[in-house]
Protein backbone atom coordinates (compact mmCIF):
# COMPACT_ATOMS: atom_id res chain seq x y z
CA UNK A 1 0.00 0.00 0.00
CA UNK A 2 1.23 3.09 -1.14
CA UNK A 3 2.07 5.71 1.84
CA UNK A 4 1.04 9.82 0.92
CA UNK A 5 1.57 13.04 2.61
CA UNK A 6 -0.06 16.23 3.05
CA UNK A 7 0.69 19.33 4.66
CA UNK A 8 -2.37 21.47 3.75
CA UNK A 9 -5.12 23.39 5.66
CA UNK A 10 -8.33 22.13 7.01
CA UNK A 11 -11.81 22.96 5.30
CA UNK A 12 -14.03 22.88 7.52
CA UNK A 13 -16.62 22.11 4.33
CA UNK A 14 -14.72 18.57 2.88
CA UNK A 15 -14.19 20.12 0.16
CA UNK A 16 -11.16 21.40 0.02
CA UNK A 17 -7.25 21.19 1.49
CA UNK A 18 -6.60 18.08 3.56
CA UNK A 19 -9.89 16.36 3.54
CA UNK A 20 -10.08 16.34 0.29
CA UNK A 21 -6.20 15.09 -0.45
CA UNK A 22 -7.28 12.18 1.98
CA UNK A 23 -10.68 10.98 -0.12
CA UNK A 24 -8.03 11.20 -3.35
CA UNK A 25 -6.03 9.29 -1.44
CA UNK A 26 -7.96 6.75 -0.26
CA UNK A 27 -10.38 6.64 -3.61
CA UNK A 28 -6.58 5.05 -5.26
CA UNK A 29 -6.17 2.52 -2.33
CA UNK A 30 -3.90 4.27 -0.51
CA UNK A 31 -2.95 5.39 3.39
CA UNK A 32 -3.06 9.10 3.51
CA UNK A 33 -1.64 10.98 6.55
CA UNK A 34 -1.53 14.79 7.33
CA UNK A 35 -0.01 17.62 8.77
CA UNK A 36 -2.24 20.87 9.28
CA UNK A 37 -1.26 23.85 9.34
CA UNK A 38 -4.50 25.94 9.50
CA UNK A 39 -7.94 25.74 10.17
CA UNK A 40 -10.21 27.34 8.18
CA UNK A 41 -14.18 28.17 8.57
CA UNK A 42 -15.79 27.38 5.06
CA UNK A 43 -18.42 25.70 3.76
CA UNK A 44 -19.55 26.37 -0.72
CA UNK A 45 -20.02 29.52 0.12
CA UNK A 46 -16.99 30.61 1.03
CA UNK A 47 -14.61 30.98 3.97
CA UNK A 48 -15.85 32.71 6.53
CA UNK A 49 -12.62 33.00 9.06
CA UNK A 50 -8.79 31.61 8.77
CA UNK A 51 -6.54 30.25 11.96
CA UNK A 52 -2.76 29.82 11.25
CA UNK A 53 -1.12 27.28 13.86
CA UNK A 54 1.42 27.86 15.57
CA UNK A 55 4.63 27.01 13.99
CA UNK A 56 5.84 24.62 16.50
CA UNK A 57 2.45 23.01 16.49
CA UNK A 58 3.13 22.10 12.90
CA UNK A 59 6.92 21.30 13.73
CA UNK A 60 5.59 18.33 15.92
CA UNK A 61 3.50 17.19 13.38
CA UNK A 62 5.89 16.77 10.79
CA UNK A 63 8.39 15.45 13.26
CA UNK A 64 5.76 12.83 14.65
CA UNK A 65 4.43 11.88 10.79
CA UNK A 66 8.02 11.78 9.12
CA UNK A 67 9.90 9.92 11.91
CA UNK A 68 7.20 7.11 11.86
CA UNK A 69 6.30 6.67 8.42
CA UNK A 70 8.73 6.02 5.47
CA UNK A 71 5.42 7.97 2.81
CA UNK A 72 6.06 7.59 -1.19
CA UNK A 73 5.18 10.87 -1.93
CA UNK A 74 4.07 14.25 -0.28
CA UNK A 75 1.81 17.17 -1.16
CA UNK A 76 1.90 20.89 0.17
CA UNK A 77 -1.31 22.64 -0.19
CA UNK A 78 -2.49 25.80 1.78
CA UNK A 79 1.18 27.18 4.02
CA UNK A 80 -0.31 30.12 4.66
CA UNK A 81 3.07 32.44 6.59
CA UNK A 82 7.03 32.61 6.25
CA UNK A 83 6.66 30.59 9.65
CA UNK A 84 5.45 27.85 8.44
CA UNK A 85 7.05 27.64 5.40
CA UNK A 86 10.15 27.51 7.09
CA UNK A 87 9.59 24.81 9.52
CA UNK A 88 8.13 22.95 6.74
CA UNK A 89 11.15 23.06 4.29
CA UNK A 90 13.42 22.54 7.29
CA UNK A 91 11.52 18.93 8.34
CA UNK A 92 11.70 18.23 5.00
CA UNK A 93 14.86 18.81 3.66
CA UNK A 94 15.69 16.57 7.26
CA UNK A 95 13.73 13.47 5.94
CA UNK A 96 14.90 13.46 2.96
CA UNK A 97 11.68 13.42 1.46
CA UNK A 98 10.76 12.32 -2.05
CA UNK A 99 8.23 12.74 -4.46
CA UNK A 100 7.00 16.81 -3.52
CA UNK A 101 4.04 17.58 -5.45
CA UNK A 102 3.80 21.61 -4.59
CA UNK A 103 0.45 23.29 -5.12
CA UNK A 104 1.13 26.76 -4.31
CA UNK A 105 -2.20 27.93 -3.25
CA UNK A 106 -1.80 31.76 -3.11
CA UNK A 107 -5.97 32.73 -3.33
CA UNK A 108 -9.38 30.85 -3.00
CA UNK A 109 -11.92 30.78 -5.40
CA UNK A 110 -13.69 33.50 -3.29
CA UNK A 111 -10.90 35.62 -3.34
CA UNK A 112 -9.46 35.03 0.35
CA UNK A 113 -5.66 34.98 0.82
CA UNK A 114 -4.37 31.83 1.75
CA UNK A 115 -0.85 32.81 1.64
CA UNK A 116 0.31 35.91 2.70
CA UNK A 117 2.18 37.96 0.42
CA UNK A 118 5.43 37.73 2.25
CA UNK A 119 5.53 34.21 2.45
CA UNK A 120 5.72 34.39 -1.41
CA UNK A 121 9.26 34.61 -1.24
CA UNK A 122 9.75 31.82 0.93
CA UNK A 123 7.58 29.77 -0.76
CA UNK A 124 10.10 29.60 -3.97
CA UNK A 125 13.45 30.28 -1.89
CA UNK A 126 12.46 27.68 0.46
CA UNK A 127 9.89 24.97 -1.01
CA UNK A 128 9.91 24.99 -4.80
CA UNK A 129 13.58 23.83 -4.88
CA UNK A 130 12.75 20.27 -2.79
CA UNK A 131 9.98 19.93 -5.17
CA UNK A 132 9.36 17.20 -7.72
CA UNK A 133 6.79 19.36 -9.85
CA UNK A 134 4.88 22.92 -8.63
CA UNK A 135 1.05 22.89 -9.82
CA UNK A 136 0.17 26.55 -10.34
CA UNK A 137 -3.22 27.53 -11.96
CA UNK A 138 -3.13 30.62 -14.19
CA UNK A 139 -3.75 33.37 -11.27
CA UNK A 140 -1.15 31.62 -9.62
CA UNK A 141 1.30 31.22 -12.18
CA UNK A 142 0.47 35.36 -12.62
CA UNK A 143 1.85 35.97 -8.85
CA UNK A 144 4.68 33.74 -9.14
CA UNK A 145 6.35 35.06 -12.51
CA UNK A 146 5.07 38.56 -12.65
CA UNK A 147 3.75 38.04 -16.51
CA UNK A 148 -0.07 38.63 -17.32
CA UNK A 149 -1.27 35.19 -18.93
CA UNK A 150 -3.77 35.42 -21.26
CA UNK A 151 -2.84 32.44 -23.81
CA UNK A 152 -0.27 29.41 -23.72
CA UNK A 153 2.40 31.49 -25.21
CA UNK A 154 2.05 33.08 -21.97
CA UNK A 155 1.91 30.16 -19.88
CA UNK A 156 5.13 28.58 -21.70
CA UNK A 157 6.78 32.16 -20.30
CA UNK A 158 5.25 32.27 -16.72
CA UNK A 159 6.98 28.29 -16.59
CA UNK A 160 10.21 29.74 -17.69
CA UNK A 161 10.16 31.99 -15.14
CA UNK A 162 8.89 29.76 -12.46
CA UNK A 163 11.76 26.93 -13.19
CA UNK A 164 14.38 29.35 -13.10
CA UNK A 165 12.99 30.36 -9.51
CA UNK A 166 13.70 27.15 -8.27
CA UNK A 167 11.63 24.71 -9.70
CA UNK A 168 12.71 21.43 -11.02
CA UNK A 169 9.35 20.83 -13.01
CA UNK A 170 6.52 23.04 -13.55
CA UNK A 171 3.04 22.22 -14.56
CA UNK A 172 1.21 25.58 -15.12
CA UNK A 173 -3.11 24.88 -15.23
CA UNK A 174 -4.70 26.76 -17.97
CA UNK A 175 -8.43 25.48 -17.54
CA UNK A 176 -9.01 29.37 -16.26
CA UNK A 177 -8.49 30.56 -20.08
CA UNK A 178 -11.52 30.20 -22.63
CA UNK A 179 -11.55 27.31 -24.63
CA UNK A 180 -10.61 23.47 -24.08
CA UNK A 181 -8.11 23.47 -21.15
CA UNK A 182 -4.47 23.00 -21.84
CA UNK A 183 -2.37 22.56 -19.01
CA UNK A 184 1.73 23.12 -19.98
CA UNK A 185 4.07 21.02 -18.59
CA UNK A 186 7.99 22.43 -18.82
CA UNK A 187 11.09 20.87 -17.53
CA UNK A 188 13.74 23.36 -18.19
CA UNK A 189 14.79 21.79 -21.10
CA UNK A 190 11.26 21.12 -23.30
CA UNK A 191 7.44 21.61 -22.78
CA UNK A 192 4.75 19.37 -23.14
CA UNK A 193 0.90 20.24 -23.67
CA UNK A 194 -1.68 18.41 -21.91
CA UNK A 195 -5.25 19.23 -23.27
CA UNK A 196 -8.26 17.84 -22.03
CA UNK A 197 -12.17 18.74 -22.48
CA UNK A 198 -14.03 21.57 -21.02
CA UNK A 199 -16.26 20.05 -18.08
CA UNK A 200 -19.02 21.86 -17.88
CA UNK A 201 -19.56 22.26 -14.07
CA UNK A 202 -19.95 24.44 -10.55
CA UNK A 203 -18.69 21.46 -9.03
CA UNK A 204 -14.83 22.52 -8.45
CA UNK A 205 -14.35 23.77 -5.34
CA UNK A 206 -11.06 22.13 -4.49
CA UNK A 207 -10.48 20.71 -7.87
CA UNK A 208 -6.75 22.25 -7.87
CA UNK A 209 -5.63 20.37 -4.35
CA UNK A 210 -7.81 17.13 -5.46
CA UNK A 211 -5.86 17.36 -8.75
CA UNK A 212 -2.58 17.48 -7.15
CA UNK A 213 -3.26 15.07 -4.88
CA UNK A 214 -3.77 12.55 -8.06
CA UNK A 215 -0.38 13.41 -9.31
CA UNK A 216 1.32 12.52 -5.49
CA UNK A 217 -0.89 9.36 -5.33
CA UNK A 218 0.33 8.15 -9.02
CA UNK A 219 4.08 9.07 -8.04
CA UNK A 220 3.53 7.43 -5.06
CA UNK A 221 2.18 4.37 -6.98
CA UNK A 222 5.58 4.51 -9.23
CA UNK A 223 4.32 6.27 -12.12
CA UNK A 224 6.55 8.68 -14.22
CA UNK A 225 6.18 12.23 -13.61
CA UNK A 226 4.34 12.89 -17.00
CA UNK A 227 2.37 9.85 -16.97
CA UNK A 228 1.09 10.96 -13.31
CA UNK A 229 0.07 13.93 -14.92
CA UNK A 230 -1.69 13.00 -17.90
CA UNK A 231 -3.60 9.79 -15.80
CA UNK A 232 -4.43 12.52 -13.07
CA UNK A 233 -5.87 14.83 -15.81
CA UNK A 234 -8.28 12.14 -16.63
CA UNK A 235 -9.41 11.42 -13.01
CA UNK A 236 -10.20 14.78 -12.31
CA UNK A 237 -12.47 14.51 -15.59
CA UNK A 238 -14.18 12.28 -14.40
CA UNK A 239 -14.92 13.46 -11.01
CA UNK A 240 -16.17 16.44 -11.97
CA UNK A 241 -18.70 14.82 -14.67
CA UNK A 242 -19.84 12.18 -11.85
CA UNK A 243 -20.28 15.19 -9.08
CA UNK A 244 -23.06 15.93 -7.12
CA UNK A 245 -24.40 19.13 -5.64
CA UNK A 246 -23.61 19.71 -1.68
CA UNK A 247 -24.29 22.58 -0.32
CA UNK A 248 -25.60 26.02 -1.70
CA UNK A 249 -22.24 27.33 -3.36
CA UNK A 250 -19.43 25.95 -5.04
CA UNK A 251 -19.37 22.17 -4.36
CA UNK A 252 -16.19 19.79 -4.49
CA UNK A 253 -16.08 17.35 -7.39
CA UNK A 254 -16.20 13.38 -6.56
CA UNK A 255 -12.58 12.08 -6.57
CA UNK A 256 -14.06 8.42 -6.23
CA UNK A 257 -16.10 8.53 -9.13
CA UNK A 258 -13.13 6.65 -11.28
CA UNK A 259 -13.16 3.98 -8.64
CA UNK A 260 -17.25 3.86 -8.35
CA UNK A 261 -17.69 3.47 -11.98
CA UNK A 262 -15.43 1.32 -12.84
CA UNK A 263 -16.61 -0.93 -9.84
CA UNK A 264 -20.30 -0.52 -11.08
CA UNK A 265 -19.70 -1.09 -14.30
CA UNK A 266 -17.73 -4.34 -13.31
CA UNK A 267 -20.55 -5.70 -10.61
CA UNK A 268 -22.96 -5.03 -13.80
CA UNK A 269 -20.76 -7.18 -16.27
CA UNK A 270 -19.90 -10.08 -13.10
CA UNK A 271 -23.70 -10.09 -12.63
CA UNK A 272 -24.34 -10.75 -16.20
CA UNK A 273 -22.12 -13.47 -16.56
CA UNK A 274 -23.03 -15.05 -13.59
CA UNK A 275 -26.37 -15.27 -14.79
CA UNK A 276 -25.32 -17.16 -17.85
CA UNK A 277 -23.29 -19.58 -15.77
CA UNK A 278 -26.43 -20.49 -13.98
CA UNK A 279 -28.10 -21.54 -17.03
CA UNK A 280 -25.18 -22.84 -19.20
CA UNK A 281 -25.40 -26.31 -19.66
CA UNK A 282 -29.13 -26.99 -18.26
CA UNK A 283 -29.94 -27.99 -21.87
CA UNK A 284 -32.39 -24.42 -21.92
CA UNK A 285 -32.20 -24.62 -25.64
CA UNK A 286 -36.49 -24.59 -25.83
CA UNK A 287 -36.82 -21.45 -24.15
CA UNK A 288 -34.81 -19.59 -26.77
CA UNK A 289 -36.36 -17.44 -28.97
CA UNK A 290 -35.87 -17.04 -33.07
CA UNK A 291 -34.45 -13.52 -32.33
CA UNK A 292 -32.47 -15.15 -29.85
CA UNK A 293 -31.99 -14.15 -26.25
CA UNK A 294 -30.00 -11.79 -23.84
CA UNK A 295 -29.24 -11.25 -20.57
CA UNK A 296 -28.85 -7.46 -18.82
CA UNK A 297 -27.47 -6.44 -15.45
CA UNK A 298 -27.89 -2.70 -14.83
CA UNK A 299 -25.41 -0.83 -12.89
CA UNK A 300 -26.70 0.60 -9.38
CA UNK A 301 -27.45 4.21 -10.57
CA UNK A 302 -27.58 3.60 -14.01
CA UNK A 303 -30.07 5.36 -16.63
CA UNK A 304 -28.43 4.85 -20.10
CA UNK A 305 -27.87 1.95 -22.33
CA UNK A 306 -24.41 2.21 -21.55
CA UNK A 307 -24.92 1.86 -18.04
CA UNK A 308 -26.26 -1.81 -18.88
CA UNK A 309 -24.62 -4.92 -19.08
CA UNK A 310 -25.65 -7.29 -21.91
CA UNK A 311 -23.95 -9.60 -24.28
CA UNK A 312 -22.96 -8.87 -27.67
CA UNK A 313 -24.39 -10.90 -30.42
CA UNK A 314 -26.84 -11.94 -27.66
CA UNK A 315 -27.32 -15.80 -26.03
CA UNK A 316 -27.77 -18.12 -29.15
CA UNK A 317 -29.32 -21.90 -28.76
CA UNK A 318 -27.09 -24.33 -29.54
CA UNK A 319 -28.39 -27.75 -30.11
CA UNK A 320 -30.41 -28.19 -26.94
CA UNK A 321 -28.38 -25.77 -24.40
CA UNK A 322 -27.03 -22.17 -25.26
CA UNK A 323 -23.87 -20.29 -26.16
CA UNK A 324 -22.54 -16.89 -25.88
CA UNK A 325 -20.16 -15.33 -28.63
CA UNK A 326 -18.65 -13.16 -26.16
CA UNK A 327 -18.28 -12.18 -22.55
CA UNK A 328 -20.65 -9.52 -21.81
CA UNK A 329 -19.79 -5.88 -21.99
CA UNK A 330 -21.52 -1.96 -21.14
CA UNK A 331 -24.21 -0.88 -23.72
CA UNK A 332 -23.78 -4.54 -26.03
CA UNK A 333 -27.94 -4.30 -26.44
CA UNK A 334 -30.33 -1.86 -26.52
CA UNK A 335 -33.13 -3.76 -26.95
CA UNK A 336 -33.32 -5.43 -23.46
CA UNK A 337 -31.42 -2.33 -21.63
CA UNK A 338 -34.48 -0.46 -22.59
CA UNK A 339 -36.79 -2.78 -21.33
CA UNK A 340 -34.77 -3.05 -18.36
CA UNK A 341 -34.31 0.47 -17.70
CA UNK A 342 -37.58 1.30 -18.36
CA UNK A 343 -38.40 -1.04 -15.23
CA UNK A 344 -36.39 0.59 -13.24
CA UNK A 345 -37.48 3.92 -13.88
CA UNK A 346 -40.45 2.63 -11.87
CA UNK A 347 -39.17 0.02 -9.82
CA UNK A 348 -35.66 1.01 -8.42
CA UNK A 349 -35.45 -2.91 -6.87
CA UNK A 350 -35.13 -4.02 -10.36
CA UNK A 351 -31.67 -4.51 -12.04
CA UNK A 352 -31.40 -7.53 -13.93
CA UNK A 353 -33.81 -8.96 -16.79
CA UNK A 354 -33.38 -11.63 -19.40
CA UNK A 355 -36.01 -12.80 -22.19
CA UNK A 356 -37.13 -16.09 -23.11
CA UNK A 357 -39.67 -17.20 -25.89
CA UNK A 358 -43.51 -17.13 -25.24
CA UNK A 359 -46.05 -20.02 -25.12
CA UNK A 360 -49.36 -20.89 -23.18
CA UNK A 361 -47.41 -23.54 -21.17
CA UNK A 362 -43.85 -21.57 -20.43
CA UNK A 363 -46.70 -18.98 -19.25
CA UNK A 364 -48.44 -21.42 -17.32
CA UNK A 365 -45.23 -23.31 -15.69
CA UNK A 366 -44.06 -19.74 -14.02
CA UNK A 367 -47.87 -19.09 -12.87
CA UNK A 368 -47.35 -22.59 -11.35
CA UNK A 369 -44.09 -21.44 -9.93
CA UNK A 370 -45.97 -18.75 -7.95
CA UNK A 371 -44.26 -15.79 -10.16
CA UNK A 372 -46.03 -12.68 -10.44
CA UNK A 373 -47.13 -12.81 -14.16
CA UNK A 374 -48.84 -9.50 -16.47
CA UNK A 375 -49.41 -8.86 -20.02
CA UNK A 376 -49.97 -6.37 -22.84
CA UNK A 377 -50.89 -6.29 -25.82
CA UNK A 378 -49.66 -4.89 -28.71
CA UNK A 379 -53.02 -4.10 -30.27
CA UNK A 380 -53.53 -1.36 -27.63
CA UNK A 381 -50.44 0.36 -28.73
CA UNK A 382 -50.91 3.94 -29.86
CA UNK A 383 -50.12 3.79 -33.77
CA UNK A 384 -47.97 7.61 -32.68
CA UNK A 385 -45.95 4.92 -30.63
CA UNK A 386 -45.56 1.55 -32.75
CA UNK A 387 -44.01 3.74 -35.72
CA UNK A 388 -40.97 4.21 -33.63
CA UNK A 389 -38.09 1.42 -33.46
CA UNK A 390 -38.48 -0.12 -30.11
CA UNK A 391 -40.64 2.48 -28.45
CA UNK A 392 -43.35 -1.07 -28.60
CA UNK A 393 -41.13 -2.94 -25.63
CA UNK A 394 -40.98 0.30 -23.65
CA UNK A 395 -44.35 1.27 -23.87
CA UNK A 396 -45.83 -2.00 -23.10
CA UNK A 397 -43.98 -2.60 -20.29
CA UNK A 398 -44.54 1.06 -19.02
CA UNK A 399 -48.18 0.33 -18.84
CA UNK A 400 -48.02 -2.95 -16.62
CA UNK A 401 -45.80 -0.44 -14.38
CA UNK A 402 -47.84 2.14 -14.24
CA UNK A 403 -51.07 0.03 -13.62
CA UNK A 404 -49.55 -2.00 -10.70
CA UNK A 405 -46.59 0.38 -9.38
CA UNK A 406 -43.79 -2.40 -8.85
CA UNK A 407 -42.29 -4.67 -11.56
CA UNK A 408 -44.28 -8.24 -12.08
CA UNK A 409 -41.52 -11.27 -12.56
CA UNK A 410 -42.58 -11.62 -15.86
CA UNK A 411 -44.02 -9.29 -18.92
CA UNK A 412 -45.06 -10.71 -21.54
CA UNK A 413 -47.06 -10.27 -24.65
CA UNK A 414 -48.71 -12.34 -27.79
CA UNK A 415 -46.38 -10.02 -30.59
CA UNK A 416 -47.94 -8.63 -33.66
CA UNK A 417 -47.51 -8.10 -37.40
CA UNK A 418 -43.85 -9.01 -37.47
CA UNK A 419 -43.19 -9.33 -34.22
CA UNK A 420 -42.23 -12.68 -32.28
CA UNK A 421 -44.11 -13.09 -29.07
CA UNK A 422 -42.00 -12.95 -26.44
CA UNK A 423 -41.77 -13.37 -22.29
CA UNK A 424 -39.22 -10.87 -20.03
CA UNK A 425 -38.04 -12.17 -17.05
CA UNK A 426 -37.10 -9.34 -14.28
CA UNK A 427 -35.08 -9.75 -10.90
CA UNK A 428 -33.38 -7.38 -8.27
CA UNK A 429 -30.31 -9.17 -10.03
CA UNK A 430 -29.84 -10.59 -13.66
CA UNK A 431 -28.39 -13.47 -11.58
CA UNK A 432 -31.89 -13.71 -9.71
CA UNK A 433 -33.84 -13.30 -13.36
CA UNK A 434 -31.89 -16.71 -14.43
CA UNK A 435 -32.46 -18.32 -11.38
CA UNK A 436 -36.45 -17.41 -11.98
CA UNK A 437 -35.90 -18.61 -15.66
CA UNK A 438 -34.15 -21.81 -14.23
CA UNK A 439 -36.96 -22.65 -12.09
CA UNK A 440 -39.16 -22.30 -15.27
CA UNK A 441 -36.95 -24.85 -17.45
CA UNK A 442 -37.04 -27.56 -14.49
CA UNK A 443 -41.47 -27.37 -14.06
CA UNK A 444 -41.32 -27.44 -17.87
CA UNK A 445 -39.32 -30.46 -18.23
CA UNK A 446 -41.30 -32.00 -15.53
CA UNK A 447 -44.98 -31.34 -16.76
CA UNK A 448 -44.60 -29.88 -20.29
CA UNK A 449 -43.21 -31.88 -24.01
CA UNK A 450 -41.92 -29.03 -25.08
CA UNK A 451 -39.55 -29.39 -22.25
CA UNK A 452 -38.46 -32.05 -22.90
CA UNK A 453 -35.06 -31.85 -24.62
CA UNK A 454 -33.72 -33.80 -27.45
CA UNK A 455 -30.55 -35.19 -25.83
CA UNK A 456 -32.13 -35.83 -22.36
CA UNK A 457 -32.70 -33.50 -19.19
CA UNK A 458 -30.60 -32.35 -16.63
Amino acid sequence: MFKVLTIAGSDSGGGAGVQADLRVVNSMGGYGATVITAITAQNTLGIESIFSLPADIVENQLDAVLRDIKFDAVKTGMLYTSALINVTAARLKHYKVRNLVVDPVTVSKGGNILLKKEAIKSLVEKIFPLSILVTPNIDEATVLSGINIKNIDDMKSAAKVIVKLGAKNVLVKGGHLKGAPVDVFYNGRAFTLFEGKRIESKNTHGIGCMFSAFIASLLACGFDLKSAVSKAKEYVENALINSEGVGNGISPPDPSSWVVRDAVKLSAIEDAQNAFEILKGRQLGFLIPEVQTNIASVTVRGNTIDDVAAFPGRIVRLGDDIAVLSSPKMGASSHIARVLLTARSFDKSIAGSMNIKYSPSIVSAAKKLGLEVAEFSRKSEPKSNSSKEGRTLDWGVEQILRKKGKCPDIIFDKGGEGKEPMIRVFGRSAKEAAEKVLKIAFEMKKTYPEGKAKGGNK
